[in-house]
């Protein structure tokens, strides 16, 4: 073998010398032939090889151009007779072209000619032009594989990149707008019906009526003003001024404090309106139809305002459902919060903490918590709308405070400090014109002046809630030891301390709430007795809160990943709070101007406009009866006064710009290209009752110190990937796909600007079995798919070195290549066109182990084992430091990828990529598979495609889920060095069978192996939804049941083994946890009793169709697969899988009459409640709805029919040949192989393209050995 490549009397050598003897310029065809003849000495490749060599490297562009057109169909005899033809033709021509030329050199030089006839002669001479340009040119017209994207539609992304940030922004700033807001509509509505049916007795009012009323009013008063069209005349009473009051208004119109009453001259008319037609209008509560006023109401602010004191909608007895509303949405994340914690410690891992820990966190919870409660509930119902809105955001105190003691203690200078000086100032400075404001204004008030101190120290205790944020900078940069170990413990028992903490809060919560309400002379026995109206707005009030601030949290999440943070996250969160405000306050502003206009403004200021509104009784319409309540708010202010106007408005900006200046750091946040949320924020939840506010503060906050913006500009450490395919019997068309994808990777990451990237690759194909014997030689050569593996490289350098070339530029079609000797065979380096290098070993089973397993283990120990550890060793050896060099050493495994392929894969950079990320951004991650499709034609494909869909969009991700995924397909997958080269992986990996197990574990499902050894060690295997990769797909019966043999058992074995060692590797991998242990071996019983399952649904199939017995239904069920296990211990496997096929075809009839069966019974009956129909229907939909989350491959939906009617063929035939054949060790796919020493053309049925003669020799004439 060392001869084939590199000895002085080497073939190649001779054939590289052969075909360097071009014709030269003026040697007849005759003489070139005979020395060629002469040094010919190739046994049967002689008459090719001087074929090709006249054809290709003759120094006459014509002939050359004629010959090489017409090759593949001639013998060497006829090549000979044209070219000796050619010869005399050119000879010719010659001479009549200098004989035309003498002719037109007597022309003069200023005339031009033009021969009308010339078309031939143009012909020729672009042939002539295009020979000189090109070295081959007919390869500009040659078939050309398709090498774009096909699969991704690209423009469609782009626009749903640009809908998608839209309706983020939308939804983040409707959802925060909608924490404090509901739809008035639904409530008003709601309560309308409500109240019909409450009331069944009394009449409504009606518009026309009360319309008619009030102009018979007006036109009996000319003389006092006019009201606005639609105003309700009890609305016209209540705003008479003083001359028009008199005695006659019903005393349930007055005020208790005020009087108001109608004058002498009023008498009459109000009597007769008080008593008369309105009467019974007025008496219902009617103002006007609530279809006339749609407008928002709130929802957490609503709840708050609900509490308050003397408010119509919810009366002072009815206190204690508001209140409690407002805990449940304290307390709702809380509960999220614990639950999530209690899956991730039930499913992943719980590390118990210290007591200093626990103590030192859940006093900062308590404090919180606390804090929380007596704002939301105690203080806040008691304060104004607007301060309530504004408060919120006067949170930021301590954070403001803490970011500036952070840049302080890690000693940079650093341009967040003045805006945390500032922030921390501007929230004092609303603080205290918020005291000055309530407390100033009337200082015999002892309760006025408790509340705000409660809403101060409530609001200052709350801002501690973001704590953690600041706590991990400054133990950074502290040298307290004690910190550091601290924030260490706080992140190792991060689950643990999350349950302690929302089960804390909660218990917290319902204290102050409890408390709160006996205190206040409430009874808790009005929860069970709320009237049906007031029920219906509570409830649409906290549903509308609580759904809508998880959904604002949820799309603030996606705005961080989908990196429009700028423009989708932060900006529509600092306008929520100004639009709430808005929304709240320009109601009240329109109520009181109208009411000033249509008393001709004699109501002067604001606080007779709230006499008013504090008289009116509850009306038809909630939209104005809340309007009126938040008024009620307003009314300890005086709105009128500027001094308060500006007093309140300058609290609020204050608190709102040190929000802004205290996040201010968020707008020049930078996030990798796959950011962790863990990593983003500190908190894992939100706060109910301040969602903006503490998703802005929720952001971990960092110090860009000048390492960390040195390292920022560098990137991550840049990743070494090693592409490694394995292949053996790929037709020509898979191995294109392979090829085309690995060039389409050189081009995306070319080697020239690595430096600029975030990764590197090289590329390494394992060839097994490349050679073979030929007839008249002693040596072995490449067999026709080595050789065919070389000329498609040649194909597709061509290709991506031509790109976008201009037509007439000299084309290079031969890569740069080395050919190296190696004790397994050869091996070729091949420089792509941007720089990285495609390694192909050529493997030969004569001198080292075949099969794909033995190439995978060749290529951990030759790259990892040799390549990566090998440069360290040498350092070690010349005196280098040996701790230095494992530290760099153990940099590198982390850094260094194996990229797992397949002979046949498909894929585009971007799927790479994000397996790249996925490694990087976890670094406990040792594997991470993407999403296989299945690519080929016919009913065998089709079944696939919906298996791999299902199993993708159920198994794998709930395996990723809830734990690991137990298999990362060899066809395409990334492994971590690290991993790899940890203990009992590669050496254990590298184990030969001796054992019957061994070959079904081991050597048949060789991947699946291999993920189950990272899994004893702690690794944690992961998967890529959106990381696409195709493959053929076995297409016929026969291979697809040989596919499915190596499968089953090898899945069995290896989950059988996880379960056998399920104590240490839940000890060890914290992904691995009892109960995810406990779902495989649930996993594993069902798979054992899906023969019988699919028994007795057969059974009951026939008992369907034809009334069997249901013993009879049994024993007739059971007869055809014991006759098919009594047959395959007697038969050979194809008549085996010639039996199955038939009887899958029977079982498939079966299933469809038996599902036409279900249906029709179902239309019959007219009813879904049967249990065959409750199966039928909830597979379907369990496949549909997970099909509409994947609309891109909703399509595959339609090949579950096929699916459906195979399920007898997949779970009980293929169980059954699974188990009689599990001797057979061998492929079952692509078993056909070459024909030794037989001629090249039997290759010919696998390639679609045609293929000149002796490609790789052609190849190893332009290397450099």
């Amino acid at each position: 073998m060392a001869r084939h490549f590199h000895a002085p009397d080497s073939i190649i050598i001779r054939r590289i010398k052969f075909q360097q003897r071009h014709k030269r310029a003026g040697e007849p065809i005759q003489r070139y032939l005979k020395l060629l003849a002469s040094e010919c000495r190739f046994g049967l490749l002689e008459e090719e090889m001087v074929r090709n060599q006249l054809a290709e490297y003759t120094n006459n562009a014509a002939i050359r151009t004629k010959l090489l057109m017409i090759l593949d169909d001639l013998m060497l005899a006829r090549v000979v007779e044209l070219a000796l033809q050619l010869e005399t033709a050119d000879k010719l021509a010659s001479e009549l072209s200098e004989h035309l030329s003498q002719r037109q050199l007597e022309f003069p030089a200023t005339t031009q000619v033009v021969d009308p006839d010339s078309d031939d002669s143009m012909e020729d001479s672009t042939r002539e032009t295009s020979a000189a340009k090109f070295r081959r040119p007919w390869d500009t017209f040659q078939q050309v594989p398709i090498i774009q994207d096909e699969q991704t539609p690209w423009k469609l992304f782009r626009a749903l990149k640009i809908i998608s940030m839209i309706v983020t922004a939308i939804f983040i700033f409707g959802l925060a707008l909608c924490s404090k807001w509901a739809p008035q509509r639904i409530v008003e509505e709601l309560a309308l019906q409500t109240r019909q049916h409450a009331e069944p007795g009394k009449k409504l009012p009606d518009p026309q009526q009360q319309e008619d009323t009030s102009r018979r009013w007006e036109s009996q008063q000319p003389k006092r003003r006019r009201r606005l069209t639609g105003q309700p005349v009890r609305e016209l009473l209540w705003g008479l001024s003083d001359s028009t009051q008199g005695e006659l208004l019903p005393e349930r119109w007055r005020r208790s404090s005020g009087g108001i009453s109608l004058g002498e001259g009023g008498k009459q008319e109000a009597e007769t309106l008080a008593h008369g037609e309105v009467g019974e209008g007025l008496e219902s509560g009617d103002a006007h139809s609530s279809a006339q006023t749609p407008g928002p109401s709130t929802s957490f602010l609503i709840l708050i305002t609900l509490s308050s004191d003397g408010t119509k909608i919810i009366p002072d007895d009815l206190k204690p459902v508001t209140l409690l509303c407002i805990g449940c949405s304290l307390i709702t994340s809380s509960v999220l919060l614990f639950l999530k914690s209690l899956w991730k410690s039930f499913f992943k891992t719980a590390k118990v903490p210290g007591i200093k820990t626990s103590a030192f966190v859940l006093s900062f919870e308590f404090l919180v918590s606390g804090g929380t409660a007596i704002l939301t509930i105690i203080a806040m119902p008691h304060l104004d709308i607007i301060t309530n809105i504004t408060i919120l955001n006067s949170i930021a105190v301590y954070s403001a405070l803490l970011q500036a003691a952070a840049q302080c203690s890690a000693k940079n200078t650093n341009r967040y400090v003045v805006p945390s000086i500032f922030s921390f100032i501007l929230i004092l400075t609303g603080y205290c014109l918020f005291v000055v404001l309530y407390i100033l204004k009337d200082l015999s008030d002892i309760q006025m002046a408790t509340w705000v101190g409660l809403a101060v120290g409530g609001s200052f205790l709350v801002s501690l809630n973001w704590w953690e944020n600041y706590f991990r900078v400054i133990s950074e940069s502290s040298s307290s030891a004690f910190l550091k170990e601290l924030c260490k413990d706080m992140r190792r028992g991060q689950n643990f301390l999350h349950i302690l903490s929302s089960l804390l809060r909660i218990i917290v919560t319902a204290c102050v709430l409890g408390a709160y309400v006996p205190l206040t002379n409430l009874d808790w026995e009005v929860v069970t007795s709320v009237p049906l109206r007031e029920t219906k707005i509570i409830a649409i009030t906290v549903g509308v809160q609580l759904i809508s601030s998880a959904l604002c949290h949820w799309f603030a999440l996606s705005a961080s990943k989908m990196h429009v943070m700028r423009r989708c996250f932060i900006l529509p969160l600092y306008l929520a709070s100004l639009a709430v405000v808005a929304l709240l306050v320009i109601p009240v502003i329109v109520y009181y101007e109208n009411h000033r206009i249509s008393f001709n403004e004699t109501v002067t200021n604001f606080t007779a406009y709230c006499n008013v509104v504090d008289g009116r009784n509850l009306s038809a319409s909630v939209f104005e009866d809340l309007v009126n309540d938040v008024t009620r708010t307003l009314c300890f202010l005086d709105m009128s006064d500027m001094m308060d106007i500006g007093i309140l408005t300058g609290s609020a900006a204050a608190w709102w710009l040190g929000l802004i200046l205290a996040t201010l750091h968020l707008w020049f946040l930078n996030l990798h290209r796959i950011q962790r949320t863990q990593d983003l924020f500190t908190r894992r939840l939100y706060e109910g009752a301040f969602i903006e506010q503490s998703l802005l503060l929720n952001v971990r906050f960092e110090i860009p110190s000048k390492q960390k913006r040195k390292k920022r500009d560098v990137g991550i450490e840049p990743a070494m990937v090693y592409l490694c395919v394995t292949m053996w019997h790929e037709t020509y068309d898979e191995m294109m796909n392979i090829i085309i994808s690995i060039f389409r990777l050189d081009k995306y990451r070319p080697k020239e600007k690595q430096m600029e990237q975030d990764f590197s690759f090289e590329a390494h194909i394992y060839f097994d079995d490349a050679f073979q014997y030929v007839d008249g030689t002693q040596e072995r050569h490449l067999n026709e798919y080595a050789e065919t593996l070389v000329q498609i490289i040649k194909e597709v350098y061509g290709i991506f070195t031509n790109m976008g070339d201009s037509f007439f530029k000299n084309q290079h079609q031969i890569p740069d290549q080395r050919i190296i000797r190696t004790p397994y065979g050869g091996r070729v380096v091949i420089t792509m066109p941007h720089g990285n290098d495609i390694v192909i070993h050529f493997k030969d089973k004569e001198l080292i182990r075949h099969k794909k397993c033995w190439s995978q283990i060749m290529y951990l120990f030759y790259l990892l084992g040799f390549k990566l550890t090998t440069k360290y060793y040498k350092e070690w050896k010349n005196g280098g430091d040996e701790k230095w060099l494992m530290q760099e050493a153990q940099k590198e495994k982390h850094n260094t990828y194996l990229m797992a392929l397949d002979g046949d894969t498909d894929f585009q950079p971007g799927a790479v990529v994000l397996l790249i990320d996925r490694l990087r951004m976890y670094p406990h991650v040792g594997a991470v598979c993407g999403r296989i499709h299945p690519t080929g034609a016919g009913p065998a494909v089709w079944f696939q495609k919906f298996e791999y869909a299902v199993s993708h969009w159920l198994q794998k991700t709930a395996e990723h889920v809830f734990g690991s995924v137990l298999c990362s397909p060899g066809c395409f997958s990334l492994f971590r060095a690290e991993a790899l080269m940890d203990d009992n992986v590669m050496k254990t990996y590298s184990t030969k069978s001796t054992e019957a197990r061994h070959y079904i574990q081991y050597d048949q499902g060789e991947d699946r192996w291999l993920c189950t050894l990272l899994m004893k060690q702690g690794w944690r295997v992961e998967y890529t939804a959106a990381s696409d990769a195709y493959t053929n797909a076995p297409e016929e019966f026969k291979e697809l049941y040989n596919q499915r043999r190596r499968w089953g058992p090898s899945t069995m074995a290896n989950v059988v083994d996880l379960l056998g060692s399920s104590t240490i590797i839940s000890h060890r991998n914290r992904s691995m946890s009892k109960p995810f242990m406990f779902y495989q071996l649930f996993s594993l019983f069902s798979g054992i009793l899906a023969p019988a399952t699919i028994i007795l649904m057969v059974a009951g199939s026939l008992s369907f169709l034809w009334e069997f017995d249901s013993a009879a239904s049994i024993v007739i069920s059971v007869i055809p697969p014991a006759i098919y296990l009594g047959l395959s211990f007697k038969l050979k496997s194809d008549t085996q899988i010639t039996i199955a096929a038939v009887l899958s075809i029977i079982y498939a009839f079966l299933m469809m009459v038996v599902t036409l069966s279900i249906i029709g019974s179902m239309v019959k009956e007219k009813t879904i409640l049967t249990p065959s129909s409750i199966f039928v229907i909830a597979m379907a939909m369990i496949y549909i709805i997970t099909a509409l989350l994947h609309p891109q491959e909703f399509y595959l939906v339609f090949y579950g029919l096929l699916y459906i009617i195979c399920i007898p063929s997949a779970y009980l035939l293929l169980t059954i040949y699974s188990m009689v054949n599990m001797n057979n060790v061998s492929w079952g796919t692509r078993e056909a192989k070459p024909t030794p020493g037989g001629p090249k053309a039997a290759a010919a049925p696998q390639m679609t393209t045609q293929k000149g003669g002796q490609v790789y020799f052609i190849l190893s004439s332009h290397c450099r050995v």
